[in-house]
């Protein structure tokens, strides 16, 4: 199997997708985590990147498995599973729910965490 690079604009859906669950899950500022990078020629401001301590639950397993845990500790993991179930498109027979949900990747797992915590009940 190849790897391909991501595009600019992956890596942004994917940074957005971290400060998401960052502010959401965790309850942490959004604001926290925009950096400014400006054109050094120019001055001129080119994007708002995340800064390096923004955890990439999107990509990194570890990250993925603490925002799960957070979950867990806010009573909201029979939800989250259910709503990762829709993520991947598993399909309720026999063993295939659970060999879809082992392969769901941290951004599917981000994905079903913030549809969690946006559909929760206070």
């Amino acid at each position: 199997m190849t790897s391909r690079r991501m595009t600019q604009a992956e890596m942004a859906e994917l940074r957005q997708l971290d400060r998401d669950v960052s502010e959401k899950v965790f309850g942490r500022s959004p604001n926290y985590f925009h950096c400014p990078h400006f054109d050094k020629k120019t001055g001129r401001l080119l994007s708002f990147c995340a800064c390096p301590d923004l955890p990439e639950y999107s990509r990194d397993w570890g990250k993925a498995r603490e925002m799960e845990e957070e979950l867990y500790r806010r009573n909201l993991h029979h939800n989250y599973a259910w709503n990762l179930r829709k993520i991947v498109e598993a399909i309720p027979v026999c063993n295939r729910v659970d060999w879809e949900l082992i392969r769901a990747t941290p951004r599917h797992r981000c994905l079903a965490a913030l549809a969690t915590v946006e559909g929760a009940k206070p």
